[in-house]
């Protein structure tokens, strides 16, 4: 792997257009644990993992199984129960 140069904007373009941190890996040339850290110290988060883990709760509160949340969101059962237990995004910002 190459080592990589990405200002602030050009990693928001790419945040956008890519949608994960392995998507910019593949399109700039490095490994994904390089764009990580890279978006991190630009203090550049993912705001879709937080959607996504209040509707995780949001489903499972209105009944549905946690294999069937799993094969929705496309993760493991462990993942959905790690999710659950640690509850909606919003009552974890200080």
């Amino acid at each position: 792997m190459r080592k990589v140069k990405i200002n602030k904007h050009q990693m928001l373009v790419l945040m956008t257009a890519c949608k994960s941190d392995r998507n910019i890996a593949k399109a700039v040339g490095c490994s994904r644990q390089c764009v990580m850290r890279i978006r991190l110290s630009y203090g550049l988060k993912y705001s879709d993992t937080n959607w996504r883990n209040d509707m995780i709760i949001a489903m499972r509160k209105d009944g549905h199984s946690v294999q069937e949340i799993g094969k929705t969101y496309k993760i493991s059962d462990r993942q959905v129960y790690r999710i659950i237990k640690k509850g909606p995004s919003h009552d974890k910002i200080p």
